[in-house]
């Protein structure tokens, strides 16, 4: 690539003496074939013949030291001066710690963390755009005080500090979206206001590795780092496209916008895509295409990607691929069919910007609107309310009103007073603005394939969905049209805002999403009244959500 701009250079960095690590008895997931069959992967697709190759060095031990403590570097060094004999004898002792070693291993552990620093020291100094660095052992579970969860030192922490110490960049974004939370890089810089870190990973009450409440959303920095350290926990697997690009939009980029950063550092674990059976979930090689596309919109395009997880060989490979891709600056692939975020995700990401509001200003306009569109409905509820002003028969007050005055479920009676306000205030039409989407098309094999294409390329206006009696499909032109994108260059499902619900139980909207959360529901579907709780005030709605002013999105009700 000699001659081409800095500003359109991606590097990579790979080196195969890093297969040397490797179980001395069996084929272990975190294996050589990891980082061989990605990098065959970018070379056949002739990715690496458009990138500069960025030479892979051994990390030294200072620059370990800006992370971990002496200890964790003479532990690693020892086991060049093992026997087998040795190291067989300690297997247990690193099995505990969900390590493996062989003489090898020191060497491939300092070459993985070296070109890691040099993948993101290329970025950081003006050498080149972005970079991959395709790397293993991988490293972000490795704590200050010790190694575990397959890593030895913690690559991209010891990244981070040499950019803070060697550059004048001064505000770093770690995106981690490795299925296991990166307890090690959290430890690393919780008190430091320098580097915000998100990680996307299950949790489930701390139950999935590495099985600590460091995961949790209320686990978020100490002292001045208070607020850095943003956790997305899911509480269950099987997350997919719907849930991440969901995160995406409600948490990761309103605080990464925020934030501003002046490098973004991916921790890339792969192990959440679809087909790998150590992480269980379905992310496909599209949805990380989409994810980096919006993280390039940060720090001026300057990216890094680093290798953590990921143990199938097929997934891990292509989803690679599909993120390189776009650090070149290849069209987006076309995205498959989102069936949305569950309503664990909703919870969720309610949790988590709830926690965050205080130290977040994009988190402290939330709203939600919940209404109905029936008009019988609104004016049964006002009849019950007018009836319920009213003393009974024998001069008493009815339950309502003696709620309102009894000061122990006075709160009660002004949330009921609040649903029955919101339900009321039903917008009739919302604009959404094209520049926050980068598609618009058919959300699920139940729509409609006959679809209007609206000729704005600026903004599309809709209105809101009437309320048939019986389900019909005729308007369904209306939410399945997909606008013709200024500046688009290719041509994909939906990476649209506000994604898909599922599943809703009666109790859900009643019992912590309303008035407090994002409600997100079906898209394109007819809709159908659904009894949303066991109170004569409340017998059917149609549930609708918006975000905040300015990002409205139209939502079509529950089906």
């Amino acid at each position: 690539m000699a001659g081409v701009a800095s500003s359109t250079r991606v590097g990579y960095c790979y080196d195969p003496r890093m297969n040397e690590h490797k179980h001395l008895s069996y084929d272990h997931p975190e294996q050589p074939a990891r980082i061989t069959s990605i990098f065959e992967t970018l070379e056949n697709s002739g990715c690496t013949s458009r990138m500069i190759v960025l030479p892979a060095r051994e990390v030294s031990e200072d620059e370990v030291a800006l992370v971990h403590s002496r200890n964790v570097w003479e532990r690693v060094i020892e086991i060049e001066s093992m026997t087998t004999t040795q190291i067989r004898s300690k297997s247990r002792f690193y099995t505990a710690k969900s390590l493996f070693i062989n003489s090898k291993t020191p060497s491939s552990v300092r070459l993985s963390c070296g070109a890691t620093i040099e993948a993101a020291m290329a970025v950081a100094d003006g050498r080149c755009k972005r970079s991959v660095a395709v790397v293993r052992p991988p490293g972000h579970h490795a704590e200050p005080n010790e190694s575990m969860g397959f890593c030895f030192f913690n690559n991209v922490a010891i990244a981070a500090k040499n950019i803070l110490q060697k550059t004048v960049i001064r505000k770093i974004l770690i995106l981690d979206w490795d299925v296991h939370h990166g307890n090690g890089i959290q430890a690393a810089f919780e008190e430091d206001p320098n580097v915000l870190y998100i990680s996307i990973h299950r949790y489930e009450n701390a139950s999935f590795y590495p099985n600590d409440t460091s995961g949790s959303y209320s686990s978020k920095g100490k002292g001045r780092g208070l607020g850095f350290s943003v956790n997305i926990p899911w509480s269950k697997g099987g997350k997919g496209d719907g849930d991440y690009l969901y995160a995406f939009e409600k948490v990761v980029m309103p605080i990464a916008k925020e934030f501003a950063p002046e490098i973004v550092l991916v921790s890339a674990g792969f192990d959440a895509a679809e087909g790998d059976l150590l992480g269980e979930c379905n992310v496909t090689p599209p949805v990380f295409a989409q994810m980096t596309s919006e993280l390039c919109s940060l720090a001026g395009g300057r990216v890094v990607i680093v290798l953590e997880g990921g143990y199938n060989l097929a997934s891990t490979s292509d989803s690679m691929l599909a993120v390189t891709k776009v650090l070149l600056g290849d069209p987006l692939p076309p995205l498959g069919e989102i069936f949305g975020a569950d309503r664990s995700t909703a919870k969720t990401i309610s949790d988590v910007r709830r926690a965050h509001a205080p130290h977040w200003k994009c988190f402290q306009s939330d709203e939600i609107l919940v209404a109905s569109t029936s008009t019988s409905h609104r004016t049964s509820n006002t009849a019950t309310q007018r009836k319920r002003k009213r003393k009974n028969s024998d001069g008493e007050y009815t339950p309502h009103q003696k709620a309102e005055n009894n000061p122990s479920t006075a709160s009660t009676a002004r949330r009921t007073s609040k649903r029955l306000a919101a339900s009321t205030q039903l917008e009739q039409s919302i604009t959404i603005s094209t520049s926050t989407l980068s598609s618009w098309s058919t959300v699920t094999k139940r729509l409609s394939s006959s679809t209007s294409a609206p000729t704005s390329t600026s903004s599309t206006s809709f209105d809101c969905l009437p309320t048939p009696k019986d389900p019909d499909t005729s308007h369904l032109s209306t939410f399945t049209s997909k606008p013709e994108l200024e500046g688009s260059s290719h041509d994909q499902s939906p990476a649209m805002r506000s994604y898909l619900l599922e599943d809703w139980s009666d109790d859900d909207l009643l019992s912590g999403f309303e008035l407090e959360a994002f409600a997100p529901v079906k898209i394109g579907f007819p809709p159908k009244e659904k009894k949303i709780a066991n109170d004569n005030n409340y017998s059917t709605s149609t549930l609708y959500s918006l975000t905040k002013v300015g990002d409205r999105i139209p939502l079509a009700p529950y089906l």
